[in-house]
């Protein structure tokens, strides 16, 4: 039986609808209870597992640049000191007095030795800087080069091997004539 009090004019067994508002309702199914509680528990966690992901992201993306960014600057200084260092020795065999022997005489001549030694001794002093020196004239013949032993014939242009195939197409001959 119901508990709620009919209105006064119901009391007398008049046959009249009650408003809607008044109408009963009914209890919402577990289902619906059950949905309610794990949404209300779930988005929560959803949305909390996607900030902090992206949060990590984030800080992972920062420490990956930054590693980046240091590592670009030690070799940056890495290549300037070897640079240096080449110009360095360039400069001291390009002022030696055996360079002018080595360009007068024929290639494989006598007097390339001295320039071959020293360039071989600045080779053992700078290993990891340089790795051979070759010389060759304006027109492209070669003098000497550190590879070969000085007594030999130094090897020419198309005989020298570059790392990089577009190098080799690129600059392979220096324009020069075999």
């Amino acid at each position: 039986m119901d508990t709620r009090a009919e209105p006064p004019s119901l009391q007398a067994g008049q046959g009249v609808d009650w408003p809607p508002e008044a109408r009963r309702r009914h209890p919402a199914r577990f289902r619906t209870h059950l949905l309610r509680l794990a949404l209300a528990t779930g988005l929560p966690l959803v949305a909390l597992a996607v900030g902090l992901t992206w949060w990590v992201a984030a800080n992972e993306r920062n420490a990956a640049l930054r590693d980046l960014s240091r590592t670009t600057e030690a070799l940056q200084s890495d290549l300037e000191r070897e640079l240096r260092i080449t110009g360095v020795a360039l400069d001291f065999l390009g002022t030696s007095p055996s360079l002018d022997q080595a360009l007068a005489g024929e290639p494989g001549a006598p007097g390339a030795a001295p320039f071959w030694n020293r360039g071989r001794a600045l080779i053992e002093r700078t290993p990891s800087v340089l790795h051979s020196i070759a010389l060759f004239d304006l027109q492209g013949r070669p003098r000497t080069n550190t590879l070969a032993a000085p007594d030999s014939a130094a090897p020419g242009f198309g005989q020298l091997r570059f790392p990089d195939a577009k190098f080799n197409k690129r600059f392979g001959s220096f324009g020069l004539k075999k």
